[in-house]
């Protein structure tokens, strides 16, 4: 067996992983190492969503403050770094849209929230059913507010592009590398399977952003054990370009469910020009089930057994959540299904205008004792941190959530042992207000 010695270890090459050590080596002379089960970056949820810069009007500025901050603290950061790396940058712009009378009131509330969470009033605008019609004749709708600010983008070449700078500042990318045990016993110590061989990686730091697998990785140093984790995969339905379909902007409604908000298909306006319906959230027992209920019998045995299970089950009985699981796996299969729920706002689609079932990423939702988390969940360990939930918009805010976990690391004293210099890409990453964190 052998073994590779790192200062840091982040695992994880997603989104936020691969943020982060964007971040670390920016301000860290520090050996620093990118570990991935995949043979590349971004090869699950980072390139499976809906590709979409989100605004923070939509976000409980008490309840999701975390979430609302990093949305919109690393919008400047992302419209830059597209314009300095030439990346797509469609900024298309979003409808959220009223169905019923009762949801115009939300959209006001959702006016009340943007600006409380930094957003300028000149990003949105109340707009009536002609209006609405005049911009989007497709659409309908008893009123909507407009959301000028919104981009289409490709989150996983952003990925890419920040693990590139990354390995530019002197880390290194381990791909191909399945954590398998992890220790805080003597240090750090992780256990990585890679190639037919397992061999041991020690450091000072390990910041676990494995997604899908965060909660699991951090209940092996005896953390976040009240949690239960669920798995919600998003299927899309590409829409045929000669539909006739002429609709310019991503369209979200209200959501019917405010216990499940994540459940409400959309029309998506990709960066590339494709459209697409979805996702819906098919309840699934692993972070990599892309097709069926689970990727392994093993999966299925761990989701059943695997404590704490009281969290699970409540929700299982929960007869809403039931209802919508239903709805959601038959939109999933089911042109027919998905049609009907779009329809609601875009009378005009039909299933004849979906041509192709696009597999989208998996949400791992953490449940506690409360019910559904609804911001990320960070755990700190002796020497490690695990972040957990770290769900839409989590590609949106990952820049300004990764400035986040580097403060929290400083002021646990985890960076006490290295040099600091001055960041490689400057003009890029002061573009985030280090002040403002909060912390």
């Amino acid at each position: 067996m052998g073994e590779k010695v790192f200062d840091i270890v982040v695992v994880g090459a997603g989104i936020l992983g691969a943020s982060i050590a964007f971040w670390l080596s920016e301000y860290l002379d520090a050996s620093i190492a990118i570990i991935d089960r995949e043979r590349e970056p971004a090869l699950h949820a980072s390139s499976r969503n809906t590709g979409v810069i989100h605004r923070p009007f939509h976000l409980d500025p008490i309840r999701r403050r975390l979430s609302a901050w990093a949305s919109n603290a690393s919008y400047m950061f992302w419209k830059s770094f597209s314009r300095i790396y030439s990346l797509p940058w469609n900024q298309v712009g979003t409808l959220k849209v009223a169905l019923e009378d009762e949801d115009l009131s939300e959209l006001d509330k959702y006016i009340k929230w943007g600006e409380e969470n930094g957003m300028d009033r000149g990003e949105m605008e109340l707009l009536g059913v002609e209006e609405v019609s005049r911009i989007e004749p497709e659409v309908r709708c008893r009123g909507a507010l407009l959301i000028r600010s919104e981009a289409s983008v490709d989150y996983g070449a952003y990925t890419r592009k920040l693990v590139e700078l990354s390995i530019s500042n002197g880390a290194r990318f381990l791909g191909s590398s399945r954590v398998v045990r992890v220790s805080e016993i003597n240090g750090v110590e992780i256990q990585i399977a890679s190639g037919g061989r397992v061999y041991i990686v020690r450091s000072k730091l390990l910041i676990n952003a494995a997604g899908g697998e965060s909660l699991a990785l951090a209940k092996q140093v005896g953390l976040g054990k009240e949690y239960s984790v669920l798995y919600f995969r998003g299927d899309y339905w590409r829409v045929d370009p000669s539909s006739g379909l002429k609709i310019r902007r991503n369209i979200y409604s209200v959501p019917r469910h405010k216990g499940f908000p994540f459940l409400d298909p959309h029309y998506i306006v990709r960066y590339n020009g494709q459209n697409d319906v979805g996702p819906n959230a098919v309840p699934v027992l692993s972070p990599y089930a892309y097709k069926g209920l689970a990727s392994s019998l093993k999966d299925i045995a761990l989701f059943l057994f695997k404590k704490p299970i009281t969290p699970k089950l409540k929700l299982l009985y929960n007869s809403e959540f039931l209802s919508l699981a239903i709805s959601e796996w038959r939109s999933g299969i089911s042109k027919r299904a998905m049609t009907y729920r779009v329809a609601r706002f875009i009378p005009r689609l039909r299933p004849s205008m979906l041509v192709e079932r696009i597999p989208g990423g998996i949400r791992s939702q953490v449940i506690g004792s409360k019910g559904l988390a609804s911001d990320p969940i960070v755990l700190m360990g002796s020497r490690s941190i695990h972040i957990a939930n770290y769900n839409s918009p989590g590609a949106t805010g990952a820049p300004a959530f990764s400035a986040y976990i580097y403060t929290l690391a400083e002021e646990k004293g985890y960076l006490g042992g290295f040099r600091r210099r001055g960041p490689r890409h400057g003009d890029l990453v002061r573009l985030l207000n280090w002040d403002e964190i909060p912390c």
